[in-house]
């Protein structure tokens, strides 16, 4: 019997997003794999080099034919070549081995250089969640095409869904009006989200409509921006979104809840009462978003940036997702204003098209974010032969030389970004419409 590794750490981690993704996808392959041996390792960042020697030796017992990586980290690296030196080399060479590539795949352009010395010519699968990260993975492959896969990932209806009931049931608990029209942003709470511009574009938009709310929901962080040189303290971002409250007209402030770092269940109740998501996120590393998925299978219109991962929303359902232009700004990636407040505009006059549609949205997005949909996509990958990993182009070497300053990505003299940067994420920069 074939047997299956799923390498994974045991600990819950402290992005929500990666819990749901991780789980997801074990489902899903629990479901490709179901007549086959399959075992769960434990893999993560706290472990010692004896621990993961200790987890080598389990898998080299195991023997297994496929060992599938599920989590973002740690990098896989120390792993695998701790089972290549005690496994033998014939048996090791023949192990197929599939990464699903998070977010931080840039962030670890050493451990993936060094990595591919060790997977030359064995039997490799990248699997990216959106259309631009399938584009950026692939340039730093040679023979990227053949390697590289786009797989969404997936959410579960059973955790959020539409109900018009749910709907009505969360309005009236939170004391909301049939007339309000509720604009919601779920995610980090972070520089890196443009959350601060969203508040002050929003209390724009207010000046001129009335009866629209503005929901958040989310954990703070204060990871500001390292790629630019761009810290914060403990508490840091959190206390700078009071003061920019502080900061807005009363009428304005009053108008916008801060909600919390919410459970599954709170989300789904929330998207359900809402009627818009937005996310003007230009995070360089934003290569899908777990929030935007949710919100458009609980049948959400999406307001998003033209770039990175959030493009692929707009490619499935063109009309009930909106991109929002991208542009340079002093050498720095931000989103139009203007055409932010048109958009928004635009989608303010339809509420009730929208509101009206809603089934239609979330059906539309199930057939493209669900776990059976895309087990079946899955499943159609993994049938056909498994590619063999040929290296990495001369793309990944100028990665490394812009990590091997700090910060990696900022002009000290301009403080911009660097033309390297660009280099990097050209494909994560606005396609026509």
């Amino acid at each position: 019997m074939e047997k299956i590794a799923y390498l994974y750490s045991f600990e819950t981690s402290s992005w929500k997003s990666c819990q749901t993704i991780t789980k997801n996808l074990i489902t899903c392959y629990s479901s490709i794999f179901n007549s086959f041996d399959q075992k769960h390792f434990n893999l993560n960042v706290e472990q010692s080099i004896y621990d993961i020697l200790k987890t080598a030796k389990e898998i080299q017992n195991f023997n297994p034919s496929k060992i599938i990586f599920l989590d973002h980290k740690p990098h896989p690296l120390i792993l695998l070549k701790t089972l290549s030196e005690i496994m033998s080399h014939e048996v090791f060479k023949n192990i197929e081995l599939i990464f699903h590539i998070f977010g931080d795949y840039t962030l670890y352009s050493y451990d993936w250089s060094e990595l591919g010395d060790l997977l030359h010519q064995m039997k490799v699968r990248f699997f990216c969640a959106s259309d631009r990260q399938v584009e950026l993975v692939r340039s730093f492959l040679i023979e990227g095409e053949a390697l590289v896969k786009k797989l969404p990932f997936f959410v579960d209806e059973n955790e959020f869904f539409y109900s018009s009931k749910l709907s009505d049931d969360t309005k009236k608990n939170f004391n909301f009006s049939s007339k309000d029209i509720l604009l919601l942003y779920t995610g980090r709470l972070s520089q890196q989200k443009n959350v601060f511009q969203l508040i002050l574009e929003f209390a724009k938009a207010a000046k001129n409509h009335e009866n629209i709310k503005l929901l958040i929901a989310g954990n703070f962080d204060d990871l500001g921006n390292p790629f630019t040189g761009i810290w914060y303290h403990e508490n840091e971002y959190y206390q700078k979104y009071l003061e920019l409250i502080n900061e807005l007209d009363q009428n304005i402030k009053d108008r916008i809840s801060y909600l919390g770092n919410l459970s599954t269940d709170s989300l789904n109740k929330i998207y359900n009462a809402s009627d818009i998501y937005i996310s003007m996120s230009a995070h360089n590393d934003e290569d899908f978003g777990m929030s935007p998925a949710e919100a458009m299978v609980t049948g959400l219109p999406t307001i998003l940036t033209n770039w990175a991962g959030y493009y692929s929303f707009h490619v499935n359902d063109p009309e009930n997702c909106s991109l929002v232009p991208v542009e340079y700004k002093d050498n720095f990636i931000d989103f139009d204003r203007d055409s932010f407040q048109t958009i928004l505009a635009e989608h303010l006059e339809k509420i009730s098209s929208f509101r009206k549609n809603r089934i239609h949205i979330s059906q539309k997005a199930i057939k493209y974010l669900s776990v059976k949909q895309n087990t079946l996509v899955l499943n159609n990958f993994l049938n056909s032969p498994a590619p063999r990993f040929k290296g990495h182009s001369d793309k990944i070497d100028i990665l490394k030389q812009s990590f091997l300053k700090s910060p990696p990505f900022l002009n000290p003299e301009t403080l911009t970004y660097t033309t390297q940067y660009f280099k990097i994420y050209e494909c994560y920069l606005p396609k026509k419409l």
